[in-house]
C-alpha cells in the first residue's frame, strides 16, 4: 500500500504541474479568444461545437470501456490479454468515427440550417466551423485507446507533458488570430483540427516507444467483443445524459437568448474545465489503483481508497470554490475586457455543481470496475437526460437564463445520492463509511466556512477582492485542517506533500 501511495504521489504531482500550467495558459487563452473574435463568434463557436459534440457522445462509452478493460488486464498482469483488448479497442474506435460521420453530418447539418440561431451572413462560416469540428472529435476518438493505455500504465509524466503542449499551443493559436484581417472563426477551428492531428500523433508515438501491447494486431476474439461492445452500450447512457445536459442546455439558450447566451454559458464552462483540473489530478491518478485493486480483490484497500479519494477530492475543489464564488465579478472583470450578461450567476453555479462531481467520481470509478452496470448506468442516465426537458419547460414558461442552471444544480444533488448509493452496493462498500467519512465532516468544514466568511463581510464590507480571496482562502484551508482531517490524514496528507516535495526537487 505504501507504493501505492508513492506512486499516486507522484503521478499526483506531475499531473498537478500539468494542472497548474494548462490552468494558467487556459485563462490567458480564453480572455485572447474572446477578445479576437468577438462575444457573438465565440457564442457561435461554442454552440455549433456543442451540436457536434451532442451527436459525439457516444464516444463516451467505448472510453469508458477501453479504459475498464485495458486497467484490468494491466491489473491481473496479463500481456496477452491487454494488448487483445487493444487492438479490440483501435477496431471498435475506428467503427465508431464512422458511425459519428454519418450520424452528424445527417442529423447535425439538418438542425444547424434549421433550429440554430446563427447571425445573418454567418451560415457559411458556421457550416465550415461545423465540418472542421466533426474532423477534430474523430482524432479525438482515435486517441482514447492510446490515452487510456498511459493512463492505466500511470504513466502521467508523459499525459501531462503532452497536455501542456496542446496548452501551449492553442495560446499560438489565439495571438495567431489578431494577425489576421477579416473573419477569424474558420480559421480558429482550423487551427484547432491541426493541434489535434498532432497529439493524436504524439499519443500514438509514445505507446509504440514504450509499451509492446500497443502494436495493432488483428482481434477476432468475438467473446471480447462482445464483452466490450456491451460494456459500452451501458455506458452509452451516460454519454448521452452528459452530452443532453451540457450541450443540450447550450442549444436551449441558442434558441430562446441567442449567441450572446451561449458566450456567457462558455466562459462558465472554460471555468468548470479549468477548476475541474484542481481535482482531475488526484482523481486520475487514484482510479487506475481503484480499478486494481478491485482486479486483485483487495476490497478493503479499494474502500478506503474510494472514501479518501471522495473526502480529498471535494476539499481539493473547495479551495478555489469558496474565494470564487464570494468575488467572481471582479475576477472575471480583470480576467475578460468584456463579460456577457449571467456570466457571474452561471460560473457561481457551476462551482457548485463541480463540488457534487468531486464527491461521485470515486464511486463511478468503483461501479464501473464490476461488470453489471447496467441498472446503474441507467437511472443515473435518466436523471441526467431529464435536465434538458425540464430546463425546456422552465424557459417556456419565461424564467430566466439563470433557471437552466438551477435545474441542472437540482437535479445533480438526487443524481450524487444514487450514484453514491448504487456504486456502493456494486462494489460492498459500507454507507456508513461514507456517511463518517465523508458526509460529517463536509458539514462541519462547510458551515464553518460560511460562518465565518459571512462574519468578515459583515465587520468589513467594504473590503477589495484581493483581500476577500486571500481571507476565505485562508480560512477555508484552515476548516478543512482543523475540522475536515483526522490527525491519521493531517498526518497523511503531509507526508504524501513531503513525498511530492521529494520528487520535485531530486
Amino acid at each position: 500500500m505504501a507504493s501505492d501511495n508513492s506512486r499516486i504521489a507522484k503521478n499526483s504531482l506531475m499531473l498537478y504541474i500539468r494542472m497548474l500550467v494548462t490552468t494558467f495558459i487556459g485563462l490567458w487563452t480564453s480572455r485572447v479568444v474572446l477578445d479576437s473574435l468577438g462575444i457573438t463568434d465565440y457564442g457561435i463557436y461554442n454552440v455549433i461545437g456543442g451540436v457536434v459534440a451532442l451527436f459525439g457522445f457516444v464516444q463516451h462509452s467505448m472510453v469508458n470501456a477501453t479504459s475498464r478493460y485495458i486497467t484490468y488486464a494491466l491489473g491481473q498482469g496479463d500481456s496477452k490479454e491487454l494488448n487483445k483488448v487493444f487492438s479490440m479497442s483501435l477496431m471498435l474506435h475506428a467503427g465508431l468515427c464512422v458511425l459519428i460521420v454519418v450520424v452528424v453530418e445527417i442529423v447535425g447539418l439538418w438542425f444547424l440550417y434549421h433550429h440554430m440561431t446563427i447571425p445573418d451572413g454567418r451560415m457559411n462560416d458556421a457550416f465550415w466551423v461545423f465540418q472542421l469540428s466533426v474532423a477534430t472529435i474523430v482524432l479525438t476518438v482515435m486517441s482514447f485507446p492510446y490515452n487510456s493505455l498511459i493512463i492505466a500504465h500511470e504513466r502521467m509524466g508523459a499525459f501531462a507533458w503532452i497536455s501542456m503542449a496542446e496548452s501551449i499551443a492553442k495560446l499560438l493559436i489565439a495571438f495567431i488570430l489578431y494577425a489576421v484581417d477579416g473573419s477569424r472563426l474558420v480559421l480558429y477551428a482550423f487551427l484547432l483540427f491541426f493541434i489535434q492531428l498532432l497529439i493524436r500523433i504524439a499519443y500514438s508515438w509514445y505507446c509504440s516507444r514504450h509499451f509492446e501491447e500497443s502494436h495493432f494486431c488483428w482481434s477476432s476474439d468475438h467473446t471480447l467483443m462482445r464483452k466490450m461492445l456491451s460494456f459500452a452500450g451501458f455506458s452509452l447512457l451516460p454519454g448521452l445524459g452528459f452530452a443532453c445536459c451540457g450541450q443540450g442546455l447550450n442549444v436551449l439558450l441558442n434558441m430562446f437568448f441567442g449567441p450572446v447566451a451561449n458566450a456567457a454559458r462558455g466562459i462558465s464552462v472554460q471555468v468548470q474545465g479549468l477548476l475541474t483540473k484542481f481535482t482531475q489530478s488526484f482523481q486520475q491518478a487514484a482510479a487506475p489503483q481503484i480499478t486494481k485493486l478491485y482486479a486483485q480483490n483487495e476490497k478493503n484497500s479499494m474502500h478506503a481508497l474510494m472514501t479518501a479519494t471522495a473526502k480529498l477530492s471535494f476539499f481539493i475543489m473547495l479551495i478555489p470554490t469558496i474565494p470564487l464564488m464570494l468575488s467572481m465579478d471582479s475576477v472575471l472583470g480583470l480576467w475578460l475586457k468584456e463579460v456577457p450578461d449571467n456570466t457571474a450567476d452561471f460560473c457561481r453555479m457551476t462551482l457548485v455543481i463541480n463540488l457534487l462531481e468531486a464527491i461521485a467520481y470515486p464511486f463511478l470509478v468503483g461501479a464501473s470496475a464490476n461488470e453489471k452496470i447496467g441498472r446503474y448506468f441507467t437511472i443515473t442516465s435518466i436523471i441526467m437526460i431529464c435536465t434538458v426537458p425540464i430546463a425546456y419547460v422552465a424557459l417556456k414558461m419565461g424564467y430566466p437564463p439563470i433557471s437552466v442552471y438551477v435545474v441542472h444544480l437540482a437535479l445533480w444533488i438526487i443524481l450524487l445520492v444514487v450514484r453514491v448509493c448504487m456504486g456502493a452496493r456494486l462494489v460492498d462498500y459500507n454507507l456508513s463509511d461514507f456517511v463518517s467519512g465523508c458526509l460529517f465532516p463536509f458539514g462541519r468544514v462547510v458551515v464553518t466556512i460560511i460562518a465565518l466568511c459571512w462574519m468578515f463581510l459583515w465587520l468589513f464590507p467594504q473590503s477589495n477582492a484581493l483581500l476577500v480571496i486571500m481571507v476565505s482562502s485562508m480560512i477555508t484551508l484552515c476548516s478543512i485542517v482543523l475540522f475536515g482531517l483526522t490527525a491519521k490524514e493531517r498526518q497523511q496528507t503531509k507526508s504524501m506533500i513531503n513525498t511530492m516535495k521529494a520528487k520535485l526537487l531530486r
